[in-house]
């Protein structure tokens, strides 16, 4: 009974945010080994993806009554790219992609002033809530989302990538030595500086950044380097930079830090790994 009435009201919640209308604005599919690697196309395919971020983000303990989704008034605006299983077709992947030349909402600007990056005039990406199954976090599946990234910036003919980067369980000390570390190693874009929302400024920052205002240690460099996530150690290898200071997510129970690339960028790391 509490499965039938759980699954009931997440279809209310799905049908509020008019998930049932949704069409994928580009379509395409990838397929390599085990895997296959398309954009969404039916309800089914996104309620799947969306009990995964579901799990994944929130790893809840309620997955056996019914599945829960994890889902936003943003979902709508994307395309949601999907990795499937093919021997279970089961979805393992997923990540949504917001075009700045369909819309002008990000979900990234309820946290940051975006004026410099969406207000550059240039064609913009939005990449988020991306999230990998427990059992397939492999190099396979990983590659393949970065394949998949890299075939929409072509489709859309997009100039920048931006989105947000979570660490998780990390306190306002722990977030200035990271921003310093990123300082230090010239993996800030001064040419994006975004500054987060007043409502989500990282409380005491600035005075745990004078705290680090000279070199970093060697243990400090260590601590920084195993607080980055492996998400954003992968953006900042094809390419990516911070924004600039993070924000403080309450909700989510993480800081985010927002992560520009430029299309070029990733177009050489790709074209080198794919010999195109």
């Amino acid at each position: 009974m509490l499965t039938f009435l759980t699954d009931i009201q997440q279809n209310m919640k799905f049908r509020s945010y008019e998930m049932h209308k949704f069409n994928p604005k580009f379509f395409f599919e990838i397929e390599i080994g085990s895997y296959l690697l398309k954009t969404a196309q039916t309800v089914e395919e996104l309620k799947a993806a969306f009990t995964l971020r579901h799990q994944v983000f929130f790893d809840s303990a309620f997955r056996h009554q019914g599945r829960l989704y994890d889902i936003d008034q943003f979902d709508a605006l994307c395309d949601h790219l999907i990795i499937v299983e093919k021997t279970t077709k089961k979805i393992v992947g997923t990540y949504r992609m917001n075009n700045s030349s369909r819309v002008k909402d990000f979900y990234s600007s309820t946290e940051f002033n975006l004026e410099k990056i969406v207000g550059s005039g240039k064609n913009c990406v939005e990449l988020g809530r991306a999230c990998i199954d427990h059992e397939h976090r492999k190099g396979t599946v990983i590659s393949l989302l970065w394949r998949g990234i890299y075939t929409y910036m072509k489709n859309v003919d997009a100039d920048i990538l931006f989105g947000c980067s979570s660490i998780k369980k990390i306190n306002s000390r722990q977030a200035a030595l990271v921003l310093k570390y990123f300082e230090n190693n010239e993996m800030i874009d001064t040419s994006y500086k975004t500054n987060p929302l007043y409502t989500f400024k990282v409380p005491l920052l600035e005075e745990y950044l004078e705290h680090y205002q000279s070199e970093l240690t060697a243990d400090q460099v260590s601590e920084a380097q195993s607080l980055v996530p492996s998400l954003l150690k992968s953006y900042l290898k094809y390419g990516a930079k911070v924004a600039g200071e993070p924000a403080w997510d309450t909700e989510m129970s993480c800081v985010d830090f927002l992560t520009v690339m430029r299309a070029e960028n990733l177009s050489a790391q790709m074209e080198k790994k794919l010999k195109v």
